[in-house]
């Protein structure tokens, strides 16, 4: 398993896959290896990562990685490997949802323009006076940057995409130099090891912030619209339980998640300025009440 180990999402997941009757330390055996996600760091690093799966040689490669899914499928390409992907047509990993091949399968979040413009419309009902957001982009140029462009249009809010960096205290001055009131984070999983972070530079910079995920509402940021994890996690390890049993990932097709989460935080709203509407309250999944971290 290309991941770190500690992740709060892998509990779900070995309690799912004990369902399907496959236990750590009983009937399966688990080896962990944590991806280097840099891929323009040290080529030594992520060789390393490579050479000892090849070693092992695995029964299955689960990853939650769409770096790793592409690069193992492309190296090795024999071990099957199960992957939960955001956007993995645009990010390289397959060519089609519908239409499994080779030895990679999963679940595919592939968020598109209608999901963005849904998430822009639940900003704007939680803070009604912006004017201008600022789009911190994912790694992969988004497809549907222009139908979400004329949509914000139409709702009288300017959009401008700023590029993909792990340097967020840059992108954030960029954003505030440029007139951002508020921000919309693209669904890139490298975003998700920095919430405390993004969380922080929104707050400090005062700007209502809407991403699709809830780790970042929870280190402070305004709210969340996105995929319920652990019904993911879940789905990643029946896959899983299938392909340990003998099926075939070109006999699986990517599922898709079907169930979103909105989730608000209190706090950060109270220390905007900004009022929940009744509306947005009733269709929220969860309201965290409990102050941040400063």
């Amino acid at each position: 398993m290309t991941s770190d180990p500690a992740s709060p999402r892998w509990p779900v997941f070995l309690k799912e896959l004990r369902r399907h009757g496959y236990e750590a330390g009983v009937n399966l055996a688990v080896s962990w290896r944590e991806g280097v996600e840099d891929w323009g760091g040290p080529r030594d690093e992520w060789t390393e990562v490579m050479d000892d799966i090849r070693r092992l040689a695995p029964d299955v490669i689960v990853t939650t990685s769409h770096g790793w899914a592409r690069l193992l499928n492309s190296v090795i390409g024999t071990i099957p490997i199960v992957v939960s992907a955001l956007s993995p047509i645009e990010q390289g990993v397959i060519s089609s949802l519908t239409r499994a091949s080779g030895s990679i399968t999963g679940i595919a979040i592939d968020l598109g323009p209608d999901f963005y413009s849904k998430e822009l419309d639940l900003l704007l009902e939680a803070a009604p006076k912006i004017s201008y957001v600022g789009l911190l982009s994912a790694e992969r140029t988004y497809g549907g940057m222009r139908q979400l462009w004329r949509e914000a249009q139409q709702r009288g809010v300017g959009i401008q995409e700023f590029p993909y960096s792990s340097d967020y205290e840059a992108r954030f001055g960029s954003m505030v130099r440029e007139g951002a009131t508020a921000v919309l984070v693209l669904a890139d999983a490298n975003h998700v090891p920095h919430a405390d972070r993004i969380a922080r530079l929104a707050r400090q910079y005062r700007l209502p912030l809407m991403s699709p995920f809830r780790r970042m509402t929870e280190a402070g940021a305004l709210m969340s619209y996105g995929i319920d994890w652990k019904g993911v996690d879940r789905g990643l390890a029946v896959y899983t339980a299938r392909v340990l049993g003998g099926t075939k990932p070109s006999e699986l097709p990517f599922e898709q998640p079907s169930r979103y989460e909105l989730v608000l935080n209190l706090q950060t709203a109270d220390d905007l300025g900004l009022t929940f509407p009744g509306s947005l309250m009733a269709f929220a999944d969860d309201v965290l009440e409990r102050r941040h971290s400063p």
